[in-house]
């Protein structure tokens, strides 16, 4: 009996974190981001991470735009486990945005987020290998990285992908005005307008 108690508390636990990081979602969506602070503030306390997550993109660019709270939010969502919290913490150690710049750090955060599954964070961790921004310049691991986004479905990847092909980049990156134009074609299939753009430009050139 009292396993079951205890079984059922959880349960219910679980459910109240759920609808309390869903009605935080509910308001933000109809864009009242104030209203949506409360129950996703009670999710994070209850340790929903994700609720932790939004709460921290609400501070980030609402909520009087507080730096500070937004880094201490996607800190804790990151240490429980929620890798986009990673991600997006990257950003602020690599622009040094409320934080002492760290690149180093950056890569760190972005990493986890990478290989968490979120992909458009392995184009992030690419940049820094292709530019070597805080790690020892490696363009072969950020070509790795680049195409992992893209292969994994970030548009914006794709295009930057493409790009690089459009231009080519020495013995590294053969320039490959095909390939670029196949890549602006997965961009622009994902959303990215720029994509659409960059591969109007390539057709009208005749490019196959």
């Amino acid at each position: 009996m009292i396993k079951i108690i205890i079984t059922i508390s959880i349960l219910l636990s679980v459910n109240l974190f759920a609808n309390l990081y869903d009605d935080g979602v509910a308001e933000y969506d109809k864009g009242n981001w104030n209203k949506a602070i409360v129950p996703f503030t009670k999710a994070c306390n209850d340790g929903n991470m994700k609720g932790c997550s939004m709460l921290g993109h609400i501070y980030q660019f609402g909520a009087g735009e507080d730096t500070r709270k937004a880094i201490e939010l996607f800190t804790k969502a990151c240490d429980g486990g929620h890798k986009f919290s990673c991600g997006k913490l990257g950003f602020f150690y690599f622009d040094g945005k409320g934080v002492r710049q760290d690149k180093r750090k950056a890569k760190e955060l972005y990493s986890k987020a990478c290989d968490g599954g979120v992909i458009g964070y392995c184009g992030s961790l690419g940049n820094l290998y292709y530019y070597g921004l805080g790690v020892r310049q490696d363009k072969k691991m950020g070509l790795k990285l680049f195409t992992k986004a893209c292969d994994g479905g970030h548009p914006f990847t794709c295009w930057q992908l493409g790009s690089m092909y459009s231009n080519g980049d020495g013995d590294i990156l053969k320039q490959d005005k095909s390939k670029a134009k196949e890549l602006f074609g997965k961009a622009c299939d994902g959303g990215y307008d720029g994509g659409c753009i960059s591969y109007k430009n390539l057709n009208e050139k005749g490019i196959k």
